[in-house]
Parts: structure tokens; sequence; C-alpha cells
């Protein structure tokens, strides 16, 4: 099995396939969201909150994109793509990712495999280290 790493954007960016250290390719665009992927080493982030390092990464993506990211760790299974991922399973009808299946994206938060998280858009100046 591979784990990747899905960045799930409202709009294409120009950081995230540029970042040295977290850059991640375009898989696919599936409704109004652009797919990113990036396959990590095994255990990467799992039962353990993701590194500053990454958390930075995310967060300059929101304010770049001026809006939440949403992010997911999956380990893909043998013949399994990261094309093969999608958002439609935490859509609504609407074409909108559901609230209530989103965890919010935090310093602390532990990480498990297949839960889509949410990195809030904060226009004030507060960082993720004091959420």
């Amino acid at each position: 099995m591979t784990t990747f790493s899905f960045i799930i954007l409202p709009k294409k960016s120009s950081l995230i396939e540029k970042d040295r250290y977290n850059k991640h390719s375009f898989v696919k665009k599936e409704g109004n969201f652009y797919i990113f992927a990036r396959q990590h080493t095994q255990g990467f982030a799992v039962d353990k909150s993701m590194s500053r390092d990454y958390l930075d990464f995310i967060r300059s993506l929101s304010n770049e994109m001026q809006s939440s990211i949403y992010t997911l760790v999956k380990e893909l299974k043998n013949k399994e793509g990261e094309d093969d991922f999608s958002v439609k399973k935490y859509m609504n009808s609407n074409g909108i990712i559901d609230s209530e299946k989103v965890l919010i994206l935090h310093k602390d938060t532990l990480i498990s495999y297949d839960s889509l998280y949410k990195f809030p858009f904060i226009t004030d100046g507060i960082t993720y280290t004091q959420f």
C-alpha cells in the first residue's frame, strides 16, 4: 500500500506545484474542486499531528486561495491510483463539501486515514497556533 496526501482546492494554485518540500501534483478537476496529490513514505501523519511545516504550507495555500483548504491522507490499495480518489462522497447534492463530513484541522489534530480535514481561511491575522 502507498500513502498519499490529497489537497482539495477551489481553484488552481501556483504555489502547490512549485513548493520545494511540499509539492503536490495536479490529479484532476472534480465538480468545482481541483485535486492535488503527493506520495509519502509509510506512516505519514497517521495517528499523530501534522508537521508544523505542512501546516504552514496549508496556511499559505489558504492565504493564496483566500478560502478554506481541504486535505486528506489515504492509503492506496493494489492497483488503485491517485486519480481514483474522489471528493463526491464528501459532497452534498449542491456540489459543496458537506460540513458534517469534515473535521477542522489545527496544530493538535490527530490525523487518520480517509478523514477529510478543513483548514479554515482566517483573515484577521490569527495563526493556527492560536486556535
